[in-house]
């Protein structure tokens, strides 16, 4: 682990292209999953690659391939130390509270925006250097980074997510393209973002089915197993505990209304992450009564193989990109329940492989009663539907190549 300007050069050889790929760290969700993917497709006799960790390099640091340099952390110190840091200036305390009343990840984007400032500079110049994440890897690309190409990664809904647009623009100016991962999150990029539309571009995030059922095979502890074998009604969630964006605490209001009509015997909702919102999101349920019939897991480096032994994939949110975690479900053969965010119907045939709800409480309250109502028809015309899918998509990263000119292809 350690900067490097040249021990990529081998004598008498052609020398290898230089990337770089910035991400905060490798915690567990889906654009990890699709960082790992494309990690994984390059070839490393004709590229190295680095990568730039904010903070740290996260629990799941030990899947990636063996022939990433990983380099010292942006951040010397731990992350409360900036935050506190920034708090003594009284202009950052008035922005961040204005655009927590707002809500989506406005508040996030200005802390990002003002931290950046206390990174350290990366040294090397390199050929391409990606921003794989939106915020603060992209302020840092920008900011602390020297390439002859930058990218600049999306995974939300730009307008759904409630980020201020004119707060980014210099720094999506300073780049060469901008890939957003699904139709509907470049369209709406655009519509607030019209002058970007040469620079944008729609790259999916990739999976390979292969290795989401390999690692679904793993064993589950005996506990676990007992907790999961039997005929019960299993919705599943894998997703950072955050109401603000996630709205668990939507699932859970629902929950508590089908308790008292008399419609959990016999259902279980596991929850499997961790976040902002934990304690929050465990006060609700005991509040409710409601610990024989939602589970909180914790975050689990590997959760397909809990995954695979549930019915229902049950995402709540208010907004997301293209959420790969639904995808890893349905390779899996869970029938996704999901709410009607901007790329739904990208994910979701609604009422052919998976329902999609209207994203109100309301919304949530009537998905989940047609599926416990409907439960045989779930298990049946609907998993047949989600499993003569192919949902793998490795050739997306082809369009990866085609971001960059021919002395810079990748494979």
């Amino acid at each position: 682990m350690g900067w490097c300007t040249s021990s990529f050069y081998k004598e008498n050889k052609p020398m290898k292209k230089h990337l770089l790929f910035i991400y905060p760290e490798m915690m567990v969700g889906g654009s990890t999953t699709s960082l790992l993917s494309v990690l994984n497709l390059i070839d490393y006799n004709k590229y190295e690659v680095d990568i730039q960790f904010q903070y740290g390099a996260g629990p799941l640091k030990d899947y990636l391939p063996k022939q990433i340099n990983i380099l010292p952390f942006a951040y010397s110190q731990p992350r409360q130390y900036y935050k506190i840091r920034k708090a003594f200036s009284f202009t950052s305390i008035v922005k961040y509270f204005k655009a927590k009343k707002i809500g989506g990840l406005a508040s996030a984007q200005y802390m990002q925006r003002d931290i950046v400032k206390f990174a350290v500079r990366n040294p090397v110049h390199y050929d391409v250097a990606i921003s794989f994440l939106e915020l603060w890897s992209l302020y840092y690309l920008v900011d602390k980074v020297n390439a002859e190409k930058k990218i600049s990664w999306i995974h939300v809904d730009y307008k759904a997510a409630r980020l201020f647009i004119n707060l980014d623009l210099k720094y999506f100016n300073s780049v060469d393209n901008i890939v957003l991962v699904s139709e509907q999150c470049l369209s709406n990029f655009i519509k607030i973002a019209p002058s970007l539309i040469t620079k944008a571009t729609k790259i999916e995030n990739i999976l390979n089915s292969d290795i989401i059922r390999k690692r679904s095979m793993e064993a589950l502890t005996p506990q676990l197993k007992k907790m999961m074998d039997n005929n019960k009604i299993k919705f599943v969630t894998v997703c950072r505990i955050s109401f603000g964006d996630k709205g668990l605490d939507r699932g859970v209001r629902a929950f508590n209304i089908l308790k008292a009509e008399g419609k959990l015997e016999g259902v279980i909702w596991y929850i499997i992450g961790d976040g902002p919102d934990l304690n929050r999101l465990r006060a609700m349920i005991e509040e409710y009564r409601l610990e024989q019939n939602i589970i909180l897991l914790g975050e689990r480096l590997n959760p397909l193989n809990i995954e695979k032994k549930c019915d229902i994939f049950f995402l709540p949110s208010y907004y997301e990109g293209k959420p790969m975690a639904v995808t890893e479900a349905q390779m899996l053969g869970l029938v996704p329940l999901i709410t009607r965010f901007s790329s739904a119907d990208e994910v979701v045939d609604n009422n052919i492989n998976g329902i999609i709800c209207d994203n109100s409480e309301n919304g949530i309250l009537l998905g989940l009663n047609y599926a416990i109502e409907n439960i045989e028809l779930v298990r049946s015309k609907y998993k047949c539907n989600v499993l003569n899918n192919d949902y793998t998509n490795v050739n997306e990263f082809r369009l990866i190549e085609d971001l960059s000119e021919t002395d810079y292809r990748w494979i």
